[in-house]
């Protein structure tokens, strides 16, 4: 395990003479003489000072009330306003600095990691002549270009510029500028992108100190855009939003034109991102922090996630959003590891992880409210042993950090495991064992599974309960049982008793409906059923209304069946049905209207015209009935 130290950034006593104070002739911070607010003793004759700029000065003590900042020993200047960002600079650069910090209010300082201030920038921002309460333009971001030291703001006004030499401004946006990133994409050409809050990118060309409109997208992603990064130097641009996605594009150029960007895909997230980081020797890969405090790891190639891992905290368990990170390679005892360094607004913590496992290396505090990250590489002209961290604060302090060595007690407890450790590196870099069946295998396997013999068990459906007959109902059942067996007798002789017994024992009442019956069964069952209607033995006169609303539906059904059919029927059949008919009639008629019965030679000669005239009087009387009474 791994801690954050602060660097001591106030230098020896002895050599504060030989250091350097800032450039003469740059554009200061203070225009009137600050006032001292605060004195402490140091050592020896040597005594501190902070003035109303925020400024520190190392004085003799017969310098005490000299408020001349030129003649101190030392001079640490600092922003008088929030610090809103940190940048690391190339070396060699004109600034002879290490990195450099900007503020709301448009100062940006040019640092040594001894403190020393070499350089100032007042960036010049455009104001409105009538603001409202929290309407002033302020500085969003600063970025150096990588080679011909020029810089790059953009502002709340959605403006972008060059601060020197040239002091060009554009309107880029029409809202808050969230981000922009510089990249050297050929030797002679530098690309500048820019986002905001009106959920536009902007693309332009850095070239002579100026800069040229390349490319607008829009329509890309349906909220604010928070981030932005070039990778493999310059031929992806990956920009997140607040509507929880990632785009990834592709620089593409035709012969005779300017080469643009084309979205090749969409990561879409669980949760909105807030911080992008590249990782070093991995152009591929790209890290995304997000609001539900995750740190993902993507391939930008495939969009799979390579590693997850939740921003907890080894003693309270905790997890916070990392709102600012970047990452680098450290070498530690065991070997060579990716770290990830970020910062959380939740806890005010500076964190540092192991993108590997997710184990948490180090956590430490010291600001009130972090706003910045950003991590010193080693190169030729600067070396170092381990990891130099700076760190931005919103109550205008900066701090520097080293990460060392030494091993902690949760360090020394997860050591102990030795082969037993859950989270080993081999257990979460390897992927899961998978075996998966084809679906022709599986269909082997059933029918396979049905030609076994089983071991009967009982139906999940349950069988269908016969109606037992009633005592009431044994007289007519029997009597069914009897036509039913003439019947058979007459069809199949050879049925047995055994028939029967079953036809007996089912439910008496015909149904509503008949699928497939043919002319001459439904003729003879109808016939049947008038003749056992007409004849009246047996029945009961509370079983003549079913038994005409059973013979009804049944003559409905026939005539609707013969008005289709093409088959003719035989004429012997056709008489007896008339037969039937013109008898059914007669009874029909004395039962409800009392009418005179049709003499046989009638009935044999023209039934039909008959029955057909004697429904034509009743109809002409009820209407003629129905005329009087309007009269009256």
């Amino acid at each position: 395990m791994q801690d954050l130290e602060r660097s001591e950034v106030i230098p020896d006593p002895a050599d504060l003479s030989s250091r350097s104070s800032p450039t003469p002739g740059n554009v200061g911070l203070h225009r009137t003489l600050p006032s001292i607010l605060a004195v402490g003793y140091l050592c020896k004759d040597r005594i501190f000072t902070v003035d109303s700029a925020h400024t520190l000065c190392i004085r003799r003590v017969e310098q005490a009330e000299d408020e001349d900042p030129t003649k101190c020993l030392k001079q640490i200047v600092a922003h008088d306003s929030a610090v809103l960002g940190v940048s690391v600079l190339q070396q060699p650069n004109k600034q002879a600095a290490d990195f450099f910090t900007w503020s709301s209010q448009g100062t940006a300082l040019f640092w040594t990691l001894d403190g020393t201030c070499t350089y100032t920038i007042q960036v010049s921002l455009e104001q409105e002549s009538i603001t409202e309460f929290g309407d002033a333009n302020e500085l969003k971001v600063l970025r150096a270009s990588p080679t011909d030291g020029l810089f790059v703001f953009g502002d709340k006004y959605g403006n972008i510029g060059i601060p020197l030499p040239s002091g060009q401004t554009i309107k880029a946006h029409n809202g808050e500028i969230n981000d922009l990133a510089v990249v050297k994409v050929e030797q002679e050409h530098t690309l500048v992108a820019s986002c905001g809050r009106d959920r536009i990118l902007q693309l332009f060309q850095l070239q002579d100190g100026a800069l040229k409109l390349l490319q607008t997208i829009e329509n890309e992603h349906a909220a604010s855009i928070n981030n932005l990064l070039f990778l493999n130097n310059g031929s992806t641009l990956v920009s997140s939003s607040a509507d929880r996605t990632v785009v990834i594009r592709t620089r593409a150029s035709v012969q005779g034109q300017d080469a643009a960007y084309i979205p090749t895909k969409i990561l879409t997230l669980k949760s909105s991102p807030v911080a992008l980081t590249h990782t070093p020797d991995k152009p591929k890969h790209l890290t995304v922090s997000t609001m539900d405090r995750q740190i993902l790891t993507f391939d930008i190639d495939t969009g799979h996630v390579i590693q997850s891992f939740k921003a907890t905290d080894f003693q309270s368990r905790d997890a916070v959003i990392v709102g600012s990170m970047t990452s680098q390679n450290v070498d530690t005892e065991a070997s060579k590891a990716l770290v990830i360094f970020g910062v959380s607004s939740n806890d005010r913590s500076i964190r540092a992880y192991d993108s590997g496992t997710g184990i948490l290396l180090a956590i430490e505090y010291g600001q009130l409210a972090i706003s910045d990250i950003a991590v010193l590489e080693a190169t030729d002209q600067r070396r170092f042993d381990s990891p130099i961290i700076i760190t931005t604060g919103l109550d205008s302090t900066i701090m520097i950090w080293t990460l060392s060595a030494t091993p902690t007690p949760q360090q020394a407890i997860d050591g102990g495991r030795g082969s037993q450790d859950i989270l080993s590196d081999r257990n979460r870099s390897s992927k899961p064992l998978r075996r998966v069946l084809s679906k022709s295998t599986l269909s082997d396997l059933q029918r396979s599974l049905d030609r076994e013999p089983t071991t009967p068990t009982r139906s999940q459906n349950p069988s269908r309960l016969r109606k037992k007959p009633s005592k009431l109902t044994l007289g007519s059942i029997s009597k069914q049982a009897g036509l039913k067996v003439s019947k058979s007798a007459r069809h199949s002789p050879s049925s047995s008793a055994q028939d029967v017994g079953q036809n007996a024992l089912r439910d008496p009442s015909p149904p509503f409906t008949i699928q497939k019956v043919t002319l001459a069964s439904r003729t003879k069952r109808a016939s049947s059923d008038a003749a056992r209607h007409h004849s009246g033995t047996s029945q009961s006169p509370d079983d003549v209304a079913p038994t005409a609303e059973t013979l009804c539906r049944y003559l409905h059904a026939f005539r609707s069946r013969l008005e289709i059919s093409a088959e003719k029927l035989e004429s012997e059949i056709g008489q007896r049905l008339e037969r039937e008919l013109v008898q059914t009639m007669n009874v029909v008629g004395q039962q409800t209207q009392g009418t005179q019965p049709m003499s046989s030679e009638a009935s044999t000669t023209n039934p039909i015209d008959g029955w057909l005239a004697r429904l034509i009087d009743e109809r002409l009387a009820l209407r003629l009935g129905d005329t009087v009474n309007e009269n009256d």
